[in-house]
């Protein structure tokens, strides 16, 4: 059996900490996550007992332990002089077992525990052995013949060939068709010493192997039936299979692709396609003094001086050969000019000081952008998108420093950064290519949210009292988280109905469709933890009017 130890310690350091297990069969272990071995069946229960110098726990679970079932075993024997032989079932699966011999010949059954057993023999023939194995899950029985004329050397019968098989093949004329011989087990499968493999191969050629994979070369097309026979001295199985040879088909429809326009000292790659022809190999000519043959239609190639290159591209295999040619222009790249450093983030609530006095700042690419970080102020511990832009410049390498001992280096013009300390910081980036380079520096202000003291949730609807938590169904209402303290605030919004919703927004409205009880959950987040709140809920299919007109009598004199 095998035990997990869970526990968990208060402080980081478990070099202090003792484990004690008592199994419940008077055996213990100090181990921490320990294997223990049942020798007998029954329901146990375990203590683990975890301390150090401070404090102790003890922890109990009732575990119940029974016989694994027989799935399989294997059965040979061992012949020796004047016919005695020594048997041996191996268990492969299976506990507590008990095993019932029959020996084929006049003398009584026999029942043992153990898997070994020796029995003499009144004459020298071959005998039909049963042995049954069994325990509280059920039997397994085997056969082996036993035969006492041989000697010396363990016998190991045919059994395990039984379900032997093999595989269809497909392959193209001029190819290897590998067979390989498979049983229901595998355990025959081997270059072993008993089992010889005898194969046709449907064409006239026969060949014995004591290997169970072989790989023929057919002369023709066509489909031929492969039959293997699998041989001990104790008989065999046939199975068959099909071989299909076929013609390798034609290459046709050779096409190259590449990128029409590319930049010195830039990876270019090139694909090429076919509708036909197998075992295709490829000799590239990039038109530079470059020269490759591969296997694979895919090439990467960088060019090293500017000018229009001619690709020249031949394909071919064993039936025919294709040949195709495109061009591709290289240019040098374009010096870079008016470098400038731009802050984008995947989350609301980074703006630049330049898009602080318009509304929000423009959106690019998915992101919240500005043009500038001049002293922009950027919550701490969110991750900040960097975002190189020039007014020219192609096939540029970006350096980055960010002031806090953090750099990168790149070929995008993007680049993550997260601060973890509040400063102001300068960052540095230096773009460059074979042209020219710029460096260019600007400051980022890196402030800490004040942490939410704490929130309530609100109600507001035209039609509802925002004190009553009644509400009607198929009716919209406006939950208003009401936050004290904090800022860049968000919210997760658990209405009892469906998945949370997450905003940033302080108002959200929600529909119930059914009539019931339900909690809404309210989490209100920034960088600096957050804080919850529940609200129960009542939706109704109407409202009650509780309201009570009262009259007084008059009294006239």
């Amino acid at each position: 059996a095998e035990f997990e130890n869970l526990s968990t310690s208060g402080g980081d350091d478990e070099s202090n900490v003792t484990y004690l297990w008592d199994f419940g069969d008077g055996l213990f272990s100090m181990s921490k996550s320990p294997s223990h071995f049942y020798s007998h069946n029954g329901t146990y229960t375990v203590d683990l007992t975890v301390y150090n110098s401070v404090d102790s726990h003890t922890t109990s679970q009732v575990i119940t332990v029974s016989d694994a079932p027989i799935e399989s075993f294997n059965l040979y024997y061992v012949p020796a002089e004047d016919n005695t032989v020594t048997l041996v079932a191996h268990i492969i699966t299976g506990t507590n077992i008990q095993y019932n011999w029959n020996w084929g010949d006049s003398n009584a059954e026999q029942t043992t525990s153990a898997p070994i057993v020796n029995h003499t023999y009144a004459n020298t023939a071959t005998y039909q052995v049963a042995v049954t194995a069994q325990n509280g899950h059920g039997s397994v029985v085997k056969n082996i013949q036993v035969n006492t004329a041989i000697t010396g050397t363990a016998v190991i019968p045919d059994e395990v060939i039984t379900g032997l098989g093999v595989d269809d093949e497909q392959t193209n004329l001029g190819d290897m068709t590998n067979l390989v011989a498979t049983t229901e087990d595998g355990s025959n499968i081997t270059n072993g010493e008993h089992i010889t493999y005898l194969w046709d191969f449907g064409n006239g050629t026969t060949i014995a192997s004591q290997k169970f994979r072989y790989p023929y070369l057919y002369k023709a097309s066509g489909t031929y039936t492969v039959t293997v026979w699998a041989m001990s001295r104790w008989g065999g199985e046939q199975a068959n299979a099909k071989a299909q040879v076929s013609m390798a088909k034609a290459i046709d429809d050779l096409a190259l692709s590449a990128t029409p326009m590319t930049y010195l000292n830039q990876t270019t790659i090139f694909t090429a396609t076919t509708q036909g022809g197998p075992n295709v190999t490829y000799m590239w000519n990039f038109g530079d003094g470059t020269v490759d043959v591969t296997d694979s239609p895919f090439y990467s190639h960088v060019y090293r001086t500017p000018g229009t290159y001619s690709i020249t591209l031949l394909a071919y295999n064993r039936m025919s050969s294709d040949v195709v040619q495109v061009n591709t222009t290289v240019q040098a790249s374009v010096a870079v000019q008016g470098l400038t450093i731009g802050i984008g983030s995947q989350e609301s609530g980074i703006r630049s000081q330049e898009c602080d006095s318009f509304s929000y700042c423009m959106e690019k690419t998915n992101l919240l952008y500005s043009s500038t970080i001049s002293n922009s102020r950027i919550p701490m511990g969110k991750e900040i998108i960097f975002m190189a832009e020039s007014i020219t410049g192609t096939n540029m390498h970006y350096a980055w420093n960010f002031g806090d001992d953090a750099t990168g280096a790149t070929d995008q013009p993007t680049y993550g950064h997260t601060y973890g300390k509040v400063d102001t910081y300068t960052i540095q980036l230096l773009a460059g290519n074979e042209q020219s380079s710029q460096l260019v520096s600007d400051t980022i202000i890196i402030y800490q949210d004040d942490a939410i003291d704490q929130v309530t949730i609100d109600l507001s609807n035209m039609e509802i009292d925002p004190i009553e938590t009644e509400v009607l169904i198929d009716t919209p209402v406006i939950f208003i988280a009401d936050a004290e303290g904090g800022d860049n605030i968000n919210y997760e919004w658990d209405f009892g109905m469906g998945e949370p919703v997450k905003t940033t927004l302080i108002t959200h409205t929600f529909v119930y469709s059914f009539a019931g009880q339900y909690n809404v959950k309210l989490k209100a987040f920034n960088s600096r933890g957050y804080k919850g709140s529940n609200l129960q809920i009542t939706a109704v299919s109407e409202l009650v009017d509780e309201s009570y007109d009262i009259y007084l009598p008059i009294i006239l004199k």
